[in-house]
C-alpha cells in the first residue's frame, strides 16, 4: 500500500517503487515476477542485484527506454514515470472493463477473433515457400488458387448484325465463360491488359 503521504511519483522512495514494479510484473506475467523479491534489501549488494534483475525484467517485458539498477535505486521522476506507465498499461484488464464487451456469442466471438490474431501475431512471419500446412493454414496461403487464366468473348461495338445479335442474346455472360469460377478475375484482368 501507498503511505498516504506520497501524493506525486516524486515523493515514491526505492523501496516504493521496486515493490510496484515487482507487484506489476507478478500481475503481467508471473514467471517472469515469481523469482523477484517485492521488498528491498538492506544490503548494497543485495539492492544492486536485484535491482539488476528487475531491470532485466523490464527489458524482456519489452520496454523500450533506458532500464538499469539506477531506475530503481538512483531514479529521476521522468524515468520512474515512464517505467511505472509501461508497466500499468502491461496490467491485464480488469473483468468490470470486461464489461464493455458485447455479452452471448458475440462476446465469444470477439474473444475468439482477438485470441487468433495473438496467436498469428506471436508466430514470426516465414516466406510462403518454407510453411509448413499449419502455417499454410495460419498465415493465409493454404487457401491460394494459382492464377490461370482463360480467353474471354467479350461484346464489341460495331460489327456485323449478326455479331450484335450473338452478343446480343446468344454469348454467355463473362462470369459464365471460363470453366471454373476461379478463373474468372485472372480472365477479366489478362483480357483488359491486353486491350
Amino acid at each position: 500500500a501507498v503511505p498516504p503521504e506520497v501524493q506525486s511519483v516524486r515523493d515514491l522512495t526505492p523501496e516504493l517503487v521496486v515493490e510496484a514494479a515487482v507487484r506489476c510484473l507478478r500481475a503481467v506475467r508471473p514467471a517472469l515476477g515469481a523469482a523477484l523479491s517485492p521488498l528491498l534489501p538492506p544490503g548494497i549488494s543485495a539492492r544492486f542485484r536485484l535491482a539488476s534483475d528487475l531491470a532485466a525484467a523490464c527489458q524482456e517485458l519489452g520496454f523500450g527506454g533506458d532500464v538499469g539498477y539506477q531506475t530503481f535505486l538512483y531514479s529521476s521522476e521522468h524515468d520512474t514515470r515512464r517505467l511505472l506507465l509501461f508497466l500499468v498499461e502491461k496490467l491485464p484488464r480488469d473483468e468490470g472493463e470486461r464489461g464493455a464487451e458485447p455479452p452471448g456469442k458475440s462476446g465469444a466471438l470477439l474473444r475468439a477473433i482477438g485470441a487468433q490474431i495473438r496467436e498469428q501475431l506471436g508466430m514470426p512471419w516465414v516466406p510462403p515457400v518454407c510453411r509448413t500446412p499449419r502455417l499454410q493454414r495460419l498465415q493465409g496461403t493454404g487457401h491460394l488458387q494459382p492464377f490461370t487464366t482463360c480467353p474471354l468473348v467479350l461484346p464489341q461495338s460495331g460489327g456485323s448484325p449478326e455479331l450484335q445479335e450473338y452478343f446480343g442474346g446468344a454469348a454467355p455472360p463473362v462470369p459464365a465463360q471460363p470453366p471454373l469460377s476461379s478463373q474468372t478475375p485472372p480472365a477479366l484482368l489478362e483480357t483488359h491488359t491486353a486491350q
